[in-house]
């Protein structure tokens, strides 16, 4: 009895590991493909119309988003869409929002890039990869290497290390 809950709390320490760790890696993979998609867009200038502050409230939060509007010209027609601005720029504390928006004041114009196949999708020139897909990438490693360790009995361990 005393061994069958040890391997029911291992297996299953072993799923929420596993979870984890696919919960993370969609997460990453997902954020350097929003990155990565970049390379083929076309460069553009665009002329910001609108910089505010979006607020969202949910039973249990409230989050505070960038809004950024531009207009700029794309295949010689005039566009209005949206400006990506990050992965991820939205915050619970109103003061980030508000120092994101101290970057994009009304009237500028800004470099970005926009999508050949759908023009109102446009983001910043300098789109990149936040904190959290470091964050994501390093927890989707440890958890990763903790499944291996934990599937590996502790008679194939030593055989392992003494190898090395």
């Amino acid at each position: 009895m005393y061994k069958f809950k040890i391997v029911f709390i291992k297996m299953f320490f072993l799923l929420i590991l596993s979870m984890s760790a696919a919960m993370m890696g969609f997460f990453t993979y997902n954020n350097y493909k929003k990155v990565n998609e970049i390379k083929n867009w076309k460069n553009v200038d665009a002329t910001i119309v609108k910089s505010s502050i979006k607020k969202t409230s949910t039973s249990k939060s409230t989050k505070y988003c960038p809004l950024v509007m531009v207009n700029f010209m794309f295949k010689n027609k005039q566009e209005h869409s949206k400006l990506q601005i990050s992965y991820g720029p939205c915050s619970i504390i109103k003061s980030n929002a508000e120092k994101t928006l101290t970057k994009y004041p009304k009237g500028d114009t800004i470099s970005a890039v926009v999508n050949p196949k759908k023009p109102s999708e446009i983001r910043i020139s300098k789109y990149s990869l936040d904190v959290g897909f470091y964050f994501g990438f390093l927890v989707f490693i440890g958890n990763f290497g903790l499944v291996v360790y934990m599937l590996i009995t502790p008679a194939e361990r030593m055989t392992i290390l003494q190898k090395s």
